[in-house]
């Protein structure tokens, strides 16, 4: 709406001219385009002789002009939330090119040693109807001074086309370093997953503790020999199917308890077992 193009202009020639001309220079004045864009004019150029053929001249252009600059420019900084708010006043209306499309906040920085300023990059855009406010969030920032700029768009060739900078009003801020993070502590607890009978919830092992697990009693009142009466040659209580075996029970440990347990008392029955052999070997 608004980007008509303008009506067609005729240009009349100087007249019959007794011999033949290969120029007819023209001038075109008061030809008005309101919009960016890429075009394609032409020129078609007739002769007073119905045979001769029309002679059609074209030629492509672009229009690229730039929005009316933002002068008045506000910057707030909450340094406690790191958060920089930037208001500004738009372009009136009456100045306004139909094809506006809005507006753009530009910050750039940290200013260096030297007062170099960074590149500008884009912070956030805003449509003609919104609320003339910007919000940057400076929480990752590093500490320096930066400057903000609000430029005016509308459409362009190519890409939009933007206010200029130098009629653009800059509002500066200074902002400390962001505060240290703190080194994160180390865990004190891992929670690990162990499969039990019926599933059962995962259990936490805490790092530098002793973890409990079911007392193994030890049968104190064992002896060097032990009395198996007389029996007959050959006839060994260690022949017995069940001799020297035992048997673990687990009901409500885990797993990777039950284990070492389980080794533990095998090899106290062995202990015993061995013993006896020995004894044995020693009446031999």
């Amino acid at each position: 709406d608004g980007c008509s193009l303008p009506d067609p202009l005729v240009v009349p020639g100087s007249g019959p001219q007794p011999e033949l001309t290969s120029e007819v220079p023209f001038v075109l004045d008061g030809l008005e385009i309101p919009c960016n864009g890429a075009y394609l004019v032409e020129v078609e150029a007739t002769v007073d002789d119905p045979d001769a053929p029309t002679y059609t001249l074209r030629q492509p252009f672009a229009m690229g002009m730039l929005p009316p600059a933002v002068t008045d420019l506000a910057v707030d900084l909450d340094e406690g939330a790191r958060r920089t708010t930037v208001t500004f006043t738009p372009v009136p209306d009456d100045q306004l090119a139909p094809d506006a499309i809005g507006y753009v906040l530009e910050r750039g920085g940290p200013v260096d040693s030297a007062g170099v300023v960074g590149p500008f990059t884009d912070v956030g855009t805003l449509d003609l109807d919104a609320e003339p406010r910007f919000v940057d969030d400076l929480s990752r920032a590093a500490g320096g001074r930066y400057e903000y700029r609000v430029r005016a768009m509308r459409a362009g060739a190519v890409e939009p086309e933007r206010s200029s900078v130098i009629d653009t009003e800059i509002g500066r801020i200074t902002i400390g370093p962001p505060p240290e993070t703190p080194p994160g502590e180390r865990p004190s607890a891992v929670t690990r997953r162990s499969p039990r009978r019926g599933g059962g919830a995962g259990s936490v092992v805490r790092r530098g503790a002793v973890r409990p697990t079911t007392p193994t009693t030890i049968d104190t009142g064992f002896e060097g020999t032990l009395d198996y009466g007389e029996r007959p040659p050959g006839d060994l209580p260690g022949d017995e199917p069940l001799a020297g075996q035992s048997i673990i029970q687990d009901e409500a440990e885990d797993l990777d308890l039950a284990a070492p347990v389980a080794g533990a008392l095998v090899l106290v029955g062995w202990a015993g077992h061995i013993a006896y052999l020995n004894r044995l070997a020693k009446q031999l």
